[in-house]
């Protein structure tokens, strides 16, 4: 599990922050699992997403509109749930500045492929 070395300002961290704990929510008031991974092991995934973001919130020394380097380390599935995550959030943002910092977001991540689950 390589880092993703995003590029973010501190909003975007916040807001990615934001749309993976509403996804823990949902995972934990919902019975579901997806691709074969239970609740717990995707509850355990996504909170290791979450934990990593705090880290790196906590850790911000800039202004928050500066941008710098953050790498994130995800595995597959945790990529496609953050993705889902982001635009999930896309679609229920009213602000359209906000649309935009979660989309210059996705752009930066992997896009995904059946093949990469074939391993």
């Amino acid at each position: 599990m390589d880092a993703l070395p995003l590029v973010l300002n501190r909003h975007q961290l916040s807001l990615m922050h934001d749309e993976i704990n509403q996804a823990i929510e949902q995972l934990q008031h919902q019975n579901f699992s997806t691709d074969g991974i239970n609740d717990e092991e995707a509850y355990s995934r996504l909170q290791a997403v979450d934990d990593q973001l705090k880290s790196h919130l906590q850790q911000w020394d800039q202004a928050p509109e500066a941008t710098k380097p953050v790498p994130i380390s995800l595995d597959t599935y945790q990529i496609r749930m953050l993705r889902s995550s982001l635009e999930q959030g896309i679609n229920q943002k009213g602000d359209d500045q906000l649309k935009q910092q979660l989309e210059d977001v996705i752009e930066q991540l992997p896009e995904y492929s059946a093949q990469e689950d074939a391993d």
